[in-house]
């Protein structure tokens, strides 16, 4: 169904220069293919912008559910409990993969207000959207799904949290046209020990006395 959407969103993304991703690769090569899986480039944009983070993922596009890897999509949750839910769970998979040792993980938490004409398959709302695209760890279905949708030009997809079960959806955005203002919120911990996310908290600065 199409619908018009006008809505308040999250999203966790890495600050554009982090040392926990540098913690995971043992030479050059590796750490630029790491970087480049989670979202950022090394030597791209040196200022932690609001446009900087709207545009990373369009500039350096990654395998996802909706996509392929040949095209760049801005996910965001209606929530920050779906957002550290869905981020906690790819970044997971990175960091098993990579053994990275116990530590508090730092994300840019990003406001954004999403505005435009998007296509909405949650399941309450079109009955006829295949249920393979919300398989759990399959994304070939949703990658095909995605990539027909682009071509007949939707400008993003309102879509079910496979990760947050609880009333998560997320806005998937072909287009950063869908962005109507952004913002940085703060910063929020995720706490890695070693085999999985425990925890996440909010990073507050300490004031000097």
């Amino acid at each position: 169904m199409i619908v018009t959407l006008n809505a308040p969103f999250i999203r966790l993304a890495y600050p554009l220069r982090s040392t926990a991703v540098e913690s995971l690769a043992d030479d050059p090569d590796e750490l630029k293919a790491l970087t480049a899986l989670i979202g950022r480039a090394r030597g791209t944009s040196s200022d932690e912008t609001i446009n900087g983070y709207i545009m990373r993922p369009f500039e350096f596009p990654n395998p996802s559910r909706f996509s392929d890897g040949s095209y760049g999509i801005l996910y965001v949750a209606n929530s920050i409990t779906t957002a550290v839910r869905e981020t906690a769970h790819h970044l997971a998979r990175i960091f098993a993969d990579g053994n990275a040792p116990r530590q508090d993980t730092r994300k840019k938490k990003l406001a954004i207000d999403v505005a435009g004409t998007v296509r909405d398959i949650r399941i309450t709302v079109d009955k006829d959207v295949p249920t393979e695209i919300y398989d759990p760890d399959d994304y070939r279905a949703a990658q095909s799904f995605g990539r027909n949708q682009r071509k007949k030009s939707i400008p993003g997809l309102h879509f079910d949290s496979v990760r947050n079960k609880h009333g998560g959806h997320s806005v998937g955005a072909f287009t950063p046209d869908l962005v109507k203002h952004a913002a940085i919120a703060g910063d929020v911990g995720l706490v890695w020990d070693g085999k999985r996310f425990i925890e996440e908290h909010d990073i507050s600065p300490i004031p000097e006395s």
